[in-house]
């Protein structure tokens, strides 16, 4: 073999060692077939050559190319997928921000249809919010809420000021030193109620132990106390089994005879009546009373005026003066 033959093999093989390392870190699988799809988007700024296209988070394939096209107006977006990896209709690329420094992949969503977009086709795209602009959307707000707190700080910073000043008259010692007034206060109290219940322990363990015997006196005499109390529910039954309707019919109708003699002798209806009302009647009544106290009384003092007693049994009674 001639040295002009083993350049040009030697050529050859740096050739093809240049390709395929060029292909290789382009991302290209040299060895291995790969299917391209096309996506049009309005701006591409932050996407490479070379970029990962995304399924679910995990690299399916790369961006081969990026063009002009409609005027230089829209891109067209190259890019290549491993051969098993099909798409299926009504999927989408969306271009999205991958870090707050503005480079950009495309990530795939997979329709749920069965059939799938044919290799070289073009698919719908979406343009997602960068995440600078999604970071400054959130923190908006935020700088909104601090701006309105500053006032309400400021106002509290002030009044800080204020305590700390010591020519005004609510200033942090003058507080400071109440706080501890009080607390001392406190604490002498909190002595004075420990003292209290140690010269009170004694008291209050008799209580305890006579509390203890009440239960106990209690709990021995529990039976007793059944007894009773079975006694009460006997009383309580009987009492309410009785015919206090019946009692109470009787009460009534004795109140209402009762009522009518009331009545009668107000009235002026017999005897009783004329008794009540007249007063001759009365006066006779009680003269006759009078006499007849009288003549009791002559008769326990002088009972041989009335009464004699024969021992022999001949004698004869007396007569009366």
């Amino acid at each position: 073999m001639t040295k002009e033959i083993r350049v040009g093999i030697l050529f050859v093989l740096a050739v093809v060692v240049f390709v395929v390392g060029y292909q290789y870190l382009k991302g290209n699988k040299v060895w291995k077939t790969q299917n391209e799809y096309f996506a049009i988007f309005e701006n591409v700024e932050g996407l490479n050559i070379a970029d990962p296209v995304l399924i679910k988070g995990i690299p399916v394939g790369k961006v081969s190319d990026l063009k002009l096209i409609s005027g230089n107006s829209r891109i067209l977006a190259s890019f290549v997928l491993e051969e098993d990896i099909r798409i299926p209709v009504r999927s989408s690329a969306i271009l999205y921000s991958v870090d707050v420094l503005g480079d950009k992949s495309i990530r795939l969503i997979l329709g749920k249809q069965k059939e799938y977009v044919p290799v070289g086709d073009t698919i719908s795209t979406r343009i997602e919010k960068e995440l600078i602009d999604e970071l400054g959307s959130k923190i908006t707000p935020v700088t909104e809420q601090i701006n309105s707190l500053i006032p309400t700080l400021d106002s509290t910073l002030t009044n800080v000021n204020r305590m700390f000043n010591k020519k005004s008259d609510n200033s942090l010692p003058s507080l400071i030193k109440n706080v501890n007034v009080v607390l001392a206060n406190l604490e002498t109290t909190t002595d004075e109620l420990n003292g209290l219940l140690e010269n009170d322990n004694s008291t209050f363990n008799k209580s305890l132990a006579n509390m203890d015997r009440i239960t106990s006196s209690i709990a021995s005499n529990s039976k007793s106390i059944e007894t009773t109390l079975k006694n009460l529910e006997s009383i309580s039954t009987e009492i309410s089994d009785a015919d206090l309707s019946g009692v109470i019919s009787n009460t009534n109708e004795v109140m209402n005879k009762f009522n009518k003699l009331l009545d009668s002798i107000n009235e002026g209806e017999g005897s009783l009546s004329e008794i009540i009302n007249d007063p001759a009647m009365y006066d006779n009544l009680e003269q006759a009373t009078k006499n007849l106290d009288r003549l009791l009384l002559d008769i326990r003092e002088n009972p041989g005026r009335y009464v004699t007693i024969s021992l022999f049994g001949g004698g004869k009674e007396k007569n009366k003066e």
